[in-house]
């Protein structure tokens, strides 16, 4: 064990940066379960995704907003591209064949990205406004992981005005809370559905672009961020915001935390405190039996 308190704060940071990542990557995934009842498990995927369509947009020479873009765009139009070509025909099906049939998209979008770009992990470069270090409490810090930071503040106050405060929010919390009777008042929730699907996408593919610069872009990645993002959703309670965002901010502490002061247990700090929220709170800390709502 090592207890290295000068490093405390930065690891704090560490925490707060992978705790936005995970945060806009979760929010996608919890608003598609809790809208449409369906487990997404090609979410991590179209992470890797979107980290290799950054990294190409610069081997091109465009810069890190373009590149953001692309990658933004790629993730949309394969999210909306899976919804409407096999997604939609699940709703009303098992979990479990949601499941299987995207784990096996996931499979072909791995696939995919090893033929096209290898097998090597890749660097992904940070705009040039946030390159550096600045002091904090005595230690040198990466600038742009402070910008990650205000990136997941910004994005957690967007997504709570979008809705709550929105007309879209108000007929997406309809549809939600009873499709058929938001059908009849000329909610088009088939549309709808499909919209909300292609903007988790976005998500994804955003939050690829802006974390590409801390963890790179490599085969078998979506895995991992996958699991961390479930767990994020496990804790929350699914279809909420504000759970998603206690949730990342709990899974990247314990997971921060245990990897500096606690090596050989930090997985299983990290699942322990996770079993310990869903025995207390079986739905998640924020969820609402039995509709999950935003």
């Amino acid at each position: 064990m090592s207890f290295d308190l000068t490093t405390f704060p930065t690891q704090v940071l560490n925490g707060l940066s992978y705790a936005a990542l995970l945060f806009v990557m979760a929010a996608g995934f919890t608003v598609v379960f809790g809208v449409m009842r369906v487990l997404n498990f090609a979410h991590g995927a179209l992470f890797m995704l979107g980290a290799f369509v950054t990294y190409e947009a610069q081997t091109r020479g465009w810069n890190f907003a373009v590149a953001a873009v692309a990658s933004v765009v790629a993730c949309l139009v394969v999210a909306t591209l899976l919804e409407v070509s096999l997604i939609a025909r699940l709703y009303k099906r098992d979990h479990l064949e949601q499941v299987l049939l995207t784990l096996g998209v996931s499979l072909v979008v791995s696939d995919m990205v090893l033929r096209t770009w290898g097998g090597n992990p890749q660097r992904i470069l940070p705009p040039d406004v946030f390159e550096g270090t600045t002091e904090i409490f005595s230690n040198r810090y990466p600038i742009y992981r402070l910008a990650v930071i205000g990136f997941g503040v910004l994005a957690a106050i967007v997504l709570q005005v979008v809705l709550q405060r929105t007309v879209f929010g108000a007929r997406l919390r309809a549809a939600v809370a009873d499709g058929e009777m938001a059908s009849a008042v000329g909610i088009n929730t088939r549309t709808m559905f499909t919209g909300v699907f292609g903007v988790s996408g976005a998500l994804v593919g955003l939050t690829a672009a802006v974390g590409g610069p801390i963890l790179g872009a490599s085969i078998g990645m979506d895995q991992p961020l996958l699991i961390d993002a479930l767990i994020v959703v496990v804790i929350g309670g699914p279809g909420s915001i504000t759970g998603a965002l206690v949730g990342a901010l709990f899974l990247g502490f314990s997971n921060t935390m245990g990897q500096v002061f606690l090596p050989d247990y930090s997985a299983f700090v990290v699942y322990t405190l996770m079993a310990v929220v869903l025995l207390a709170r079986p739905n998640g800390l924020f969820g609402r039996p039995p509709a999950v709502r935003l």
